[in-house]
């Protein structure tokens, strides 16, 4: 087998038990991600990795407000100036 002949997503992660992986939000899952207007949420951890990622996501999808914490404040900082930035009609609270 040659390489061009792999799938690309095949060998994503070996501890992956599916070939497809998937990159970009796919249409279920889009749509969940614009139901967020009026919705008020708690993200802890938020301050890196999923948990920064699933804020910015609530901001992306207009939720009213949203409290992000974390065991150091100051790392949220960043956080909130992106949330802020992607949502500027949201309130957000650190702590």
């Amino acid at each position: 087998m040659i390489a061009q002949d792999i799938e690309p997503d095949a060998f994503i992660d070996m501890t992956h038990s599916t070939i497809v992986g998937h990159r970009q939000p796919y249409s279920a899952l889009e749509a969940v991600q614009r139901a967020g207007a009026g919705k008020y949420v708690l993200v802890t951890g938020a301050a890196k990795n999923i948990g920064q990622a699933i804020a910015l996501s609530w901001a992306k999808a207009e939720a009213a407000g949203i409290v992000i914490c974390s065991r150091n404040a100051e790392d949220l900082e960043s956080v909130v100036t992106e949330t802020k930035r992607l949502n500027p009609s949201g309130q957000v609270f650190a702590m």
